[in-house]
């Protein structure tokens, strides 16, 4: 027979045990905070030193981009067209530019900007994402090695190349930067493609800190940064065509011209990946399993926190079984 003291010792064992859980429960809620913190901030610190060596990258990829243009690929056009439209068979130059959008003719100044920009893929990084192609405002896309984007025999004006692409919104605002030829934006870039994840936000305003989100968002994930192309435009004559109209007159106001823009691009994800030392750079830094340790710690302590909660309600069943057992012994008590 259990007697009433007994009871209460049992009911103060099991107060004081709760207690001691709930405290338990404290603790490992504010260690689970701490943790959270310290290694959200150390992925904070390692997606950072991350992005800013894809941004160097970047940076310096245009910059050689330019270089590469400028220096080699333009002047090379300029002298093959000197070759073969010397200085009296100008009609002859000038029919061929009237000419670019007929897929069908045998142009001979297509045939020049064609085997100067055909094999010139970026840092010989042989993919359609790192090759030139060669447009004008007039006549849309009428140079394109890239077996990815080519037509169907059919012109590609600017506007139909736009509806092709994955992200319209971002292409539509990066063919517009390079044919109003806004060098204040110089990075420039598009997504041709649907990303591999097509849970990833679609970035639909061209700046680079959208990019630069997206790639923290992701924990420092180069391959967030795949479906983006960067597009590099250099002007054979920045202020006319080759034929020497000008691109605006004395009255401020644009001509319709023949201004030719070739454009280098460049994915940075297969930039990093073949460059030895930006990959090793970015192995050395990038630890994918940092969520996922913290994952598991955090998984760990919800499920600790779990066993508490059932202790808990181990714990209040057998208060009511005391507590019962105490009302027993009192009305027993009463009865006698």
């Amino acid at each position: 027979m259990i007697s009433k003291r007994q009871v209460k010792v049992f009911l103060i064992s099991i107060l004081i045990s709760m207690i001691i859980m709930l405290l338990y429960q404290a603790v490992i809620y504010s260690a689970t905070l701490d943790s959270k913190d310290r290694y959200n901030k150390k992925i904070q610190y390692e997606t950072s030193i991350l992005w800013n060596m894809v941004d160097v990258a970047i940076s310096d990829s245009i910059k050689q981009s330019q270089d590469k243009l400028n220096k080699k690929i333009i002047p090379s056009i300029l002298a093959d067209i000197e070759k073969q439209y010397p200085e009296g068979e100008k009609e002859l130059l000038k029919r061929d530019l009237e000419n670019l959008s007929d897929i069908k003719c045998d142009n001979n100044l297509i045939h020049i900007l064609y085997t100067n920009v055909e094999g010139k893929y970026f840092n010989n990084i042989k993919t359609d994402s790192n090759d030139i192609f060669i447009l004008t405002k007039k006549n849309g896309i009428i140079v394109d090695p890239s077996i990815s984007t080519s037509s169907r025999n059919r012109p590609r004006p600017i506007e139909k190349e736009i509806e092709d692409h994955y992200n319209t919104e971002l292409s539509g605002e990066a063919f517009k930067v390079i044919l109003d030829q806004n060098y204040q934006r110089t990075h420039i870039f598009r997504q041709f493609y649907e990303p591999e994840n097509l849970n990833e936000q679609k970035i639909t305003k061209m700046r680079i800190s959208e990019l630069e989100k997206a790639f923290k968002q992701s924990y420092g994930d180069l391959s967030v940064l795949k479906s983006y192309e960067f597009m590099v435009p250099v002007y054979i004559h920045f202020d006319r065509d080759i034929l020497g109209n000008k691109l605006v007159n004395e009255r401020g106001v644009q001509q319709d011209i023949y201004q030719i823009i070739i454009v280098q691009t460049f994915n940075i994800s297969e930039v990093v990946k073949n460059n030895p030392t930006l990959n090793k750079i970015y192995h050395s830094v990038y630890t994918n399993d940092i969520y996922e340790r913290h994952a598991d710690i955090i998984s760990l302590s919800k499920f600790q926190q779990a066993l508490v909660f059932l202790g808990s309600i181990v714990i209040i069943v057998l208060i009511q079984f005391a507590l019962k057992a105490k009302t027993k012994i009192e009305y027993d008590d009463n009865e006698k």
